[in-house]
């Protein structure tokens, strides 16, 4: 027993060089195996051809590398020369043959890790084993296999040097250009902990000489020479490093890795949708590991000095000191501005009054869209496409005339926005030829793996800094959904079009249905609605966001507004006139989660603005809920037990899960609202509500990336309320104009 408690402590006592690698794998573990959106991201690999599965299994490899190499390489570093840490010198040992098996076993158990991880996760969401679980496993046992070809090979290679038996090759790799002395390690680990302190020197005076510079000056600048000077510094780094050639490329190329990973995630990041999110995950924990490894553990590990721990207090005070010595610093992640001013809107109320009062339509179609990244995305363009569809090809009829405003949240907003572009390009896109289809194919793409790269890469590091000095993540989700529109249709109506001047770009005598998105302030608490009209006033105690910022911005942006999920979108900075931050944007999800609350304040407005008691339209209201279940399981009678979310550590997590479900309580409120609406308006309320139909497929996530398995399972529940979709059409009342395609 004590013979294995003193083994057990030798092993624990070896891998604190891997006291940032463990610990990084072991949250890579935890996400692939217990976050929803990450099985549905293995279930995309496992069943999807093109579901991103070989970039995956690289990126496990390179990951796998990056964890086992760095540990090898400060195992070696003390056979060669100890100067703090005796006691593991003593117990690796000076030479190689003197060595213990397991010390040459631990660095690939670390190695192996990623693959744990990955196999455990893909048995999960495979539902058992599956032919890319077997991949992964046999990927496992090729680097087990390498990495002790490997040990054999330097082994073998140095006993030829030392037989003068061995080839050109061979000395050159496991020799060093010079002698080796001790002490060079010592010199290369100073000079190592050197560069990382001047890197975040550098870093903060940058960011201090930002402030009060224009965001978009300042931001690819900075990352062009912080960038230039990170890549210099550390390539020339690891030439100078007093080591055996062989060790040297390793080291080259693993920095390469990281730094290919850091370049192309800042400067085309939109190139992760064709890696897959999976696999955009696990090379940003590769980068990580190889640049923390070298620059904090390695210096650290040979000198004994808190490396790491004094370039986290510069950097916390770069974060901190300019924000106390100026309160106009806009901080990161301002919300994207277009070309020039905002220009003037239509009020909704002239909006309405032209093209309902004057044109006495029977039917006012209200509709509310509930959040849920691409989940809630895809079940609101596939409502509204389908819709359209079956409304001009069963009735002969323009679905969206009926259609006077649209209120959305988070993905709902997204799906609103895509829905009025198509209305302005027409129902035929790349393979498809309906509204509808072309709305599932563009939900189909990958839009998490951008916001990935940028979040787990970039914003890492800019969120050490002051300012707005790289480039921003939520950028990068609302490019790809730019390029994703582009993917399927060319030319004409595009999200990255202003959506201040989306009517002025329609169509001669187009209706399209009036956007509200709405979004969170995070100074006030109130909604903030980003339209295409202008709502200032129409709403109570809600700003209109045009209102607070004058300048222009995309579609996508404004669906962002809206759509801004918590830590996968950061809070946007709004800046008003002067360039002066006026307040953050965060998800309109917070404030409430179906956007009924705006249709429930716009419906007095209509009455008052139909002039009289001789224009009385019939008010139809439909809302897209896409996971309802859950919803009410928040609203349940006090009767029920209570679900085991708010049993554990209740302490800690009630005052969290009170504020998380107030967004249920508040839109279930306003469906109740409208369900038995107390005034004199004449309300139909039809709520077109995803229900699991086919128990084998696994319920969508709130994610934004579908795997087949997800989509399938939307398609299927809509198919199923088919009686609700025929009560929508039944309701309309056929438009004096024929349907135009």
């Amino acid at each position: 027993m004590r013979q294995a408690w003193d083994w057990f402590c030798r092993c624990l006592h070896l891998l604190m060089p891997a006291r940032f690698t463990i610990p990084v794998n072991l949250v890579l573990f935890l996400l692939l195996e217990f976050v929803e959106q990450a099985q549905d991201v293995l279930r995309t690999m496992i069943y999807s051809p093109d579901g991103g599965a070989p970039s995956f299994l690289i990126a496990l490899f390179l990951l796998a590398a990056q964890s086992w190499y760095w540990l090898r390489f400060h195992y070696d570093n003390f056979k060669r020369e100890s100067l703090t840490h005796t006691s593991r010198h003593a117990i690796i040992g000076a030479a190689t043959d003197q060595t213990p098996a397991y010390v040459d076993w631990l660095p690939r158990c670390v190695g192996t890790m990623p693959f744990i991880a990955a196999a455990f996760a893909l048995w999960k969401a495979g539902d058992g084993f599956s032919l890319f679980l077997g991949e992964v496993v046999l990927e496992a046992l090729l680097f087990i296999l390498l990495t002790t070809a490997r040990r054999k090979w330097i082994h073998a290679g140095k006993q030829a040097i030392a037989s003068g038996d061995a080839g050109a090759l061979t000395i050159w790799l496991l020799e060093r250009d010079k002698p080796f002395q001790r002490g060079d390690l010592h010199k290369s680990a100073r000079m190592v902990a050197t560069m990382a302190l001047l890197i975040t020197a550098f870093a903060i005076l940058f960011s201090w000489l930002s402030i009060g510079s224009s965001p978009s000056e300042m931001s690819w600048n900075f990352a062009k020479i912080l960038g230039g000077v990170m890549a210099a510094m550390a390539f020339s780094t690891a030439f100078s490093l007093r080591v055996p050639n062989g060790t040297r490329l390793w080291i080259l190329f693993l920095l390469s890795v990281a730094g290919f990973s850091v370049l192309f995630a800042a400067a085309w990041p939109l190139q992760f949708a064709h890696v897959g999110t999976g696999a955009t995950l696990v090379l940003a924990a590769a980068a990580w590991v190889g640049i923390v490894n070298l620059v904090l553990i390695f210096p650290s590990e040979m000198l004994g000095w808190p490396v790491a721990g004094v370039a986290g207090l510069l950097l916390i005070l770069g974060l901190v000191a300019p924000s106390l010595v100026n309160s106009h610093d806009p901080g990161s992640h301002i919300v994207r501005a277009g070309d020039g001013r905002a220009e003037a809107r239509i009020p909704l109320e002239t909006l309405f009054k032209d093209e309902w009062v004057a044109k006495r339509k029977p039917v006012v179609v209200l509709v509310a869209a509930q959040g849920g990244a691409s989940r809630a995305g895809y079940w609101t363009a596939l409502a509204l496409g389908a819709l359209e569809d079956r409304a001009a090809q069963e009735r002969n009829l323009d679905f969206h005339n009926s259609i006077f405003a649209m209120s959305g949240i988070s993905g709902g907003s997204l799906g609103l926005a895509l829905y009025q572009t198509q209305l302005r390009q027409g129902a035929k896109c790349q393979g498809h030829d309906s509204y509808g289809s072309c709305a599932t194919a563009f939900f189909s793409q990958d839009f998490l793996a951008p916001d990935f790269a940028r979040m787990f890469i970039v914003d890492l590091m800019q969120n050490m800094l002051s300012g707005n000095l790289l480039p921003d993540r939520a950028a990068g989700i609302e490019q790809s959904w730019e390029e994703g529109w582009k993917a399927l249709y060319k030319g004409g109506a595009s999200l990255d079009g202003p959506i201040d001047q989306v009517r002025k770009a329609a169509k001669e005598d187009q209706w399209l249905p009036v956007l509200l998105l709405n979004g969170t302030s995070v100074r006030s608490g109130k909604r903030i609605i980003t339209s295409d009209a202008e709502t200032d006033g129409v709403f109570p105690d809600t700003p209109d966001f045009f209102a607070l910022a004058p300048y222009s911005v995309r579609l996508s942006t404004a669906a962002h507004n809206s759509a801004r999920f918590p830590f996968i979108s950061p809070a946007g900075t709004v800046i008003g006139e002067g360039d002066k931050p006026v307040d953050r944007i965060v998800d309109g999800g917070y404030f409430e989660g179906l956007g009924a609350q705006t249709i429930v304040d716009l419906i007095p407005k209509i009455r008052e603005w139909s002039g009289g008691a001789d224009y009385k339209p019939k008010i139809v209201v439909i809302t897209l809920e896409d996971f309802t279940d859950k919803w009410r399981s928040a609203t349940s009678d006090i009767a029920d037990d209570l679900p085991s979310s708010m049993t554990f550590m209740s302490e800690a997590f009630s005052p969290v899960i009170g504020l998380y479900q107030t967004r249920a309580a508040h839109a279930e409120w306003a469906v109740q609202m409208l369900e038995k609406w107390p005034g004199p308006e004449e309300i139909t309320l039809v709520r077109l509500m995803y229900r699991q139909t086919d128990e084998r497929l696994p319920e969508p996530t709130m994610s934004w990336v579908l795997s087949a398995q997800s989509r399938s399972g939307l398609d299927k529940a809509w198919d199923a309320i088919k009686p609700d979709q025929d009560k929508v059409l039944e309701l309309i009342a056929p438009p004096t104009v024929s349907a135009r395609r």
